[in-house]
């Protein structure tokens, strides 16, 4: 062994852990973005499944990752200083993209607008 570490109990529990928490914060932010994006114009669905349901997961999800955060200790078996330098790169990631995205769009405006754009027909094979 390296460095005398249980690969199960540090390393897989360590990066599983701050890997769980980032798909959890991701998933908080994808249900407040469909909100934003249905929050003038609900395009013909009812309010529940644009609004509502996006909500109750927003909140269902933030709960769990509050509870996630609070009793990380339990996860990784460490306590102190060593949880907060796993979680800081979820962090600190998190807010680079977000900075270099609101460069981009500051910049930039072509090439952000062509982020969430695709040509679903560009790459297909034309059938003979």
């Amino acid at each position: 062994m390296l460095v005398h570490a249980d690969p199960y109990m540090q390393l897989l529990l360590w990066t599983n852990g701050v890997g769980i928490i980032g798909i959890v914060a991701l998933q908080v932010l994808c249900a407040l973005a469909v909100i934003r994006f249905f929050w003038k114009d609900d395009r013909g669905h009812h309010f529940a499944r644009v609004k509502a349901a996006p909500a109750l997961a927003a909140v269902g999800l933030t709960v769990g990752l509050y509870l996630m955060l609070t009793n990380f200790e339990l996860l990784t078996g460490r306590t102190g200083w060593i949880n907060g330098a796993l979680l800081s790169p979820v962090v600190l990631l998190g807010l680079g993209g977000a900075a270099y995205a609101l460069r981009l769009r500051a910049r930039r405006p072509d090439l952000y607008a062509e982020l969430a754009s695709t040509d679903a027909t560009e790459n297909t094979k034309e059938s003979s």
